[in-house]
């Protein structure tokens, strides 16, 4: 028997960061437009990725703390500190001191395995089924959030996952929550971890540490498999002076980082002029020149990647575990370019990158691999009618389910592209949204804003262009991508370094302008402030009062089937572009004459 909740109610998937910071939104910032939300969550525990199952000692926050704070919320005092990590304990705590402040709690639904969700055409309804611990449930909703994240499914290559022998012992970073797993890395004579990501320079750096267990004459030795080298960013930059939180994170350096939207005069010069290309070109190659000095990697050549700067710092950016390049440097932690060919008893054979194969005996083998973009609860025919599951992956001999999708198109990341029209009847219309697949180093802030910006659409305050128009702007979004992050990108969730522009991009569609300075454009202080802050989630956190005066200003507008569009839309600021620019000239010379050697300044200057 299903049970209807609200004429206004909202189901959740996942009770991670997204999840609560979208059922906060929802239930404290909307005046009460949702009469019911509730979030169903598969675990024992709240917090996702950070939840006390799946947290360990010694794991910490990749981005800094003050990054990765969620707007209007803040962690305690003494957590807050330029160029501090968080430990993974101290989210996993902050994560439920936010769930009790602002009452979320009630709503979760724990324990509960979502298995099948499906739109209802006769009810024009959500019908969310699963498992609890009480038996089976079905409830009927009139929207649906999905938030159950990009860390929900493992993905583990076939040299793995058909292996059915006796060999070394095999496990995935997601188990490393697990005492019994992490106690058989620690006490391993030699254990290989297999990536190149964050997760696997902690997780190499923590058992070559043998923190994990009691003290032990000898550690284990640690193998890191890999392709290639990913770029390493210092705890603070310029030569150790400056946090590189206070300048990565600033709407100067975003203009730097071409978005798949030009949104104003001075991102279209530095991205699609001579003089733009030159500038972004030295800059990039001054802080590619700086992180290796202030990362004391210069005598390591094996961990300096041989792609550009520029690329990373739009995804594959790590900042660098404290101890791992002495490890290194030691031969505690030996690079091994290749990747993982067989596995034997005892042993694995990996094919180098020059294809030379390789024997090694292990303990133990931990896949720092990452996860698969999945749905389980949807079912082929419902992907497909939301326009998830295209020709490509329906092809007789496709390895792509609800388990592996290869990428996720969606519109601004959040909405599928069929379901922002009226089309038919069998189609859900305006009540589907997905928060969470953004992925970002300001993962907290993009979440808040997205999670107003599904509210406003959830009511009809975001105007939608026609289908063909919106399918085609899906399309460009990917495809810049896909330019912008390779394989990352390829997978249709990944913004990087540009969440301050994609911010904007959603403010934008909400007609607010939160996150930019107030005052004259011609002030020189609100000049600095507007494009040197850094952007922390705290700008963001008075989104709901704004979007509340807007809504005083707003008249009906016939553009778009009855939406109301705000007359006080004010873009993504007004800034002259000539301000900016003599400000970026002024900020180049400045840097290069003080932190880079004068010889090394001619030469990249010819």
């Amino acid at each position: 028997m299903t049970s209807t909740q609200g004429e206004n109610s909202v189901a959740i998937i996942g009770a991670g960061l997204y999840g609560l910071v979208t059922a906060k939104v929802l239930l404290r910032e909307t005046e009460n437009a949702f009469d019911s939300v509730t979030v169903f969550e598969k675990d024992s525990d709240l917090g996702g990725v950070w939840s006390e199952n799946r947290i360990y000692p010694g794991l910490a926050s990749n981005s800094p703390a003050l990054t990765y704070e969620i707007p209007g919320f803040e962690y305690p005092e003494h957590l807050r500190a330029y160029g501090s990590h968080v430990k993974a304990a101290d989210i996993h705590a902050y994560f439920r001191a936010y769930a009790d402040h602002f009452d979320i709690k009630r709503h979760v639904q724990l324990q509960h395995l979502v298995e099948d969700v499906s739109w209802n055409e006769k009810t024009q309804r959500w019908t969310v089924k699963g498992k609890n611990t009480s038996g089976d449930f079905s409830q009927s909703f009139k929207f649906l959030v999905v938030c159950n994240g990009m860390y929900h499914e493992k993905n583990l290559p076939a040299v793995a996952s058909d292996f059915n022998g006796t060999g070394p012992g095999m496990h995935h970073s997601a188990d490393v929550g697990s005492p019994e797993v992490r106690k058989a890395l620690a006490t391993s004579d030699h254990a290989v971890v297999v990536g190149a990501g964050k997760s696997a320079l902690d997780l190499a750096t923590m058992i070559a540490k043998g923190d994990w267990v009691g003290k032990r004459e000898k550690t284990p030795q640690v193998t890191l498999l890999y392709k290639k080298a990913h770029w390493l960013s210092p705890r603070a930059m310029l030569r150790e002076s400056t946090y590189f939180e206070r300048i990565l994170f600033s709407r100067f350096v975003n203009a730097w980082l071409p978005f798949a939207k030009d949104p104003d005069f001075f991102h279209k010069l530095i991205a699609q002029t001579g003089i733009g290309k030159w500038h972004t070109e030295m800059i990039f190659r001054f802080v590619a020149d700086d992180f290796k000095k202030c990362c004391h990697q210069e005598d390591l050549p094996q961990t300096i990647p041989k792609t550009p700067l520029s690329k990373a710092v739009s995804g594959a950016l790590h900042v660098t575990p404290e101890g791992y390049l002495d490890f290194v440097r030691s031969g505690k932690i030996r690079i091994v370019e290749g990747g993982l060919d067989s596995i034997n008893n005892n042993s694995i054979t990996v094919r180098l990158n020059d294809g030379t194969l390789q024997p090694m005996k292990v303990d133990n083998v931990l896949w720092a691999t990452g996860y698969k973009i999945a749905f389980p609860f949807f079912t082929p025919s419902t992907l497909k009618q939301l326009g998830l599951l295209d020709k490509h992956m329906q092809s007789p001999n496709s390895q792509y389910s609800q388990h592996n999708l290869p990428y996720l198109k969606l519109h601004r990341l959040i909405v599928p592209a069929p379901t922002t029209q009226v089309q038919e009847k069998s189609m859900p219309h305006r009540n589907i949204a997905f928060n969470g697949f953004a992925y970002s180093l300001l993962n907290p802030t993009v979440s808040f804003v997205a999670a107003h910006w599904i509210a406003e659409y959830f009511q009809g305050r975001i105007a939608m262009a026609d289908p063909e128009t919106i399918a085609k702007d899906t399309e460009h979004f990917y495809e810049w991508q896909k330019e912008t992050f390779a394989s990352h990108g390829a997978k249709g969730v990944h913004i990087g370094s540009h969440a301050t522009l994609y911010n904007d991009m959603l403010l934008t569609d909400m007609g607010v302008s939160t996150g930019h300075v107030a005052g004259s454009a011609l002030s020189p202080i609100r000049l600095a402030k507007e494009w040197l802050r850094p952007m922390y989630g705290h700008i963001y956190a008075g989104l709901a009062t704004d979007l509340k005066e807007k809504r005083l200003t707003e008249l009906p507008s016939s553009d778009a089937e009855g939406v109301v569009v705000s007359k006080n839309n004010k873009g993504m600021g007004s800034v002259p572009p000539f301000l900016p620019l003599i400000l970026l000239v002024a900020v180049i010379r400045l840097v290069m004459s003080l932190w880079w050697p004068k010889d090394d300044y001619i030469k990249l200057s010819l």
